[in-house]
């Protein structure tokens, strides 16, 4: 199932083999060198995921805060209008002086504008959608490294090549350091229990 050099041979022709008896091996050196890169990949691509996931998580304290400063900012603003509006009715009056009325008014019209800001920098945060699209496709990278890790192990896998049934090497063109391709024809095994003589007797 895979390309490479014959570095052992177990059998010899007409050698009775069990099934899952290994005849031959594949040079795996490049085969375990490219399942060490995939491996290698998936911890980065998890690291970047765990990264990004630290990002939400972080962006999520910063929207509660937001949310918090938004709050205080609010109360502060409604504290201001009730004493803008009781200075107004003092000067009104006569009670206060014109610069404590306008100062009052000010204060409140400040409050307002630092209410609008954190309204503002709450909307900004809760819009910072690239944060959750970089986890995403972290997530997408995990799923592909983890992929090709496994293949990378199948690959592997397949530079043991052994006997599919019990039965009797015959045909045997495997050669020592020989260089072969994916599809190659090796062996053959003859499952002897299936063997049968075709006979006519009238001849």
């Amino acid at each position: 199932k895979v390309s490479g050099y014959i570095k052992n041979i177990y059998v010899a022709d007409n050698q009775r083999v069990k099934a899952g008896q290994t005849l031959a091996t594949l040079d795996d050196r490049d085969y375990k060198i490219a399942l060490e890169m995939a491996q290698a990949n998936l911890q980065l691509s998890d690291a970047k995921r765990l990264s990004s996931l630290a990002q939400l998580e972080q962006q999520q304290s910063i929207i509660a805060q937001t949310k918090a400063t938004l709050l205080a900012s609010q109360a502060s603003a409604q504290y201001a209008s009730q004493n803008a509006e009781r200075f107004n009715k003092l000067y009104q009056r006569g009670s206060v002086a014109a610069d404590d009325q306008q100062k009052a008014h000010s204060t409140q019209r400040s409050a307002s504008a630092v209410v609008r800001q954190n309204e503002a920098a709450l909307t900004s945060a809760e819009k910072q959608v690239g944060v959750r699209a970089a986890l995403r496709q972290a997530e997408a990278d995990v799923a592909v490294a983890q992929a090709k890790v496994s293949q990378a192990r199948l690959n592997l896998s397949y530079t043991h090549i052994v006997a599919p049934v019990d039965g009797m090497v015959g045909q045997r063109s495997v050669r020592l350091g020989a260089y072969v391709n994916a599809g190659t024809r090796l062996l053959a095994v003859v499952p002897l229990h299936q063997t049968y003589i075709t006979a006519n007797y009238l001849e």
